[in-house]
């Protein structure tokens, strides 16, 4: 495609986007990108469809953003409570070498406890947002395969319609042919 073709028909693309406002301009983007690379006419159809797959992937990217950040964060937090609870551990034996009274011993019995409740629940967390990114994967996943079989079907269909079109002309040959011998 020239130049010249390719500008026109991607400020076509745009304007037709507009009419879409929950786009970014990076949606924007990665629709005029995939229209290009594969030579995709611009139909509304296939606009509505484009438009919710990179929404979706949008999301899909933000969502996998916030989890690696989250864990980011999460492993910074298990390093310090593991740093907290060495601490514990160390002044509870520290304590029982010194043979301090029950009531001291059971003190940091109580805040070990603690401190693992919440190593706890850390790990839970970041186990359920595990859970989440991979069931929004599993959606986008199901999304794409739907994309893919509507693609499909319109393939079909226009490989018909162009095989009885040509049918019928080679027919008409024939038929013209046959008519003009007898």
């Amino acid at each position: 495609m020239s130049d010249a073709r390719a500008n026109e028909k991607k400020e076509l693309l745009y304007k037709a986007l507009d009419g879409f406002k929950e786009l970014q301009p990076e949606d924007k983007d990665a629709i005029w990108h995939l229209v290009e690379t594969t030579g995709m006419p611009i139909y509304d159809d296939y606009l509505s469809i484009l438009c919710i797959a990179a929404m979706k992937t949008r999301e899909i990217r933000n969502l996998d953003e916030r989890v690696c950040a989250m864990l980011s964060g999460f492993e910074g937090k298990i390093d310090s409570k593991v740093a907290e609870l060495k601490t514990l551990l160390d002044q509870l034996n520290s304590n029982i070498a010194e043979s301090v009274d029950a009531q001291v011993q059971l003190s940091v019995g109580n805040k070990l406890n603690q401190v693992a409740d919440e190593f706890g629940s850390k790990l839970t967390e970041g186990f359920a947002a595990a859970d989440k990114r991979h069931a929004a994967t599993s959606e986008a996943r199901d999304k794409a395969i739907v994309a893919k079989s509507f693609g499909l079907a319109v393939g079909v269909m226009s490989t018909a319609s162009a095989l009885i079109v040509i049918g019928g002309l080679i027919w008409g040959e024939v038929r013209s042919k046959w008519l003009s011998t007898t």
